[in-house]
């Protein structure tokens, strides 16, 4: 049984980076279940679509009764559940799509790892949206998904043991930051409120579509305190 991934990210030119990811399957499993992941969180937090359509988004079993302090414990390592969605077309679904907008590199990094596919960050004002794409063994592709209707360039492909493939594709959008979020953060074990303040700081954030897609966004953060009143 073997691993076959497609690893990928975004640079900008100068020696930065955004975050990179890694879409992998068990090939000789049979079991055709496919995983995504940020490889910035080190492998703890993942995104998984298995076969029976019981898909979630959850932290590493191992890792998860480590990852925080006591009295902030999540109380399930599940993240979020969903069930596969509609099909867009016969044969053809959208698990998910990744956000990267133009000033997403800030990573340094002078030698990108050449196992990874690199691609060139988006326009100023723009975003590369990376999508996740699974096809039936009985759909004929004879080429990338969405490479004339959507104009995408293609990342990657594996091909599962039931004869399915998982594509990774992308094209530039249109880019609006978001506003502010507020609430209250729950911190990892040894971390504090400090820790979060300082330059450097990424999030990796998700939201349901109404296609019942995911759609991922990796950015740049900045973390502020709003002033206690008095």
């Amino acid at each position: 049984m073997a691993q076959e991934s497609i690893r990928f990210g975004v640079v900008d030119g100068h020696g930065h980076r955004a975050s990179t990811w890694k879409c992998w399957a068990q090939i000789g499993s049979g079991k055709n279940d496919v995983y995504l992941a940020s490889r910035r969180l080190g492998g703890v937090l993942k995104a998984s679509f298995h076969t029976s359509g019981a898909w979630h988004i959850a932290f590493d079993s191992k890792a998860f009764p480590s990852l925080f302090e006591e009295t902030d414990t999540p109380l399930s390592r599940f993240a979020m559940k969903w069930t596969r969605p509609p099909e867009l077309s016969p044969g053809v679904l959208l698990p998910c799509r990744i956000l990267v907008p133009w000033h997403a590199p800030t990573v340094d990094d002078p030698a990108p790892d050449p196992n990874v596919t690199w691609i060139q960050t988006a326009p100023h004002g723009k975003a590369l949206e990376f999508a996740v794409i699974f096809t039936s063994p009985t759909t004929s592709v004879t080429e990338w998904p969405a490479r004339r209707s959507m104009k995408t360039e293609l990342v990657g492909q594996l091909t599962l043991d039931s004869g399915g493939g998982v594509w990774i594709v992308y094209h530039v959008v249109d880019w609006m930051d978001p506003p502010p979020m507020t609430g209250k953060p729950r911190f990892g074990k040894g971390k504090k409120a400090e820790d979060i303040e300082g330059e450097g700081l990424r999030i990796l954030a998700w939201k349901q579509e109404p296609d019942g897609s995911i759609v991922f966004c990796d950015a740049p953060a900045r973390a502020r305190r709003k002033p206690i009143s008095s």
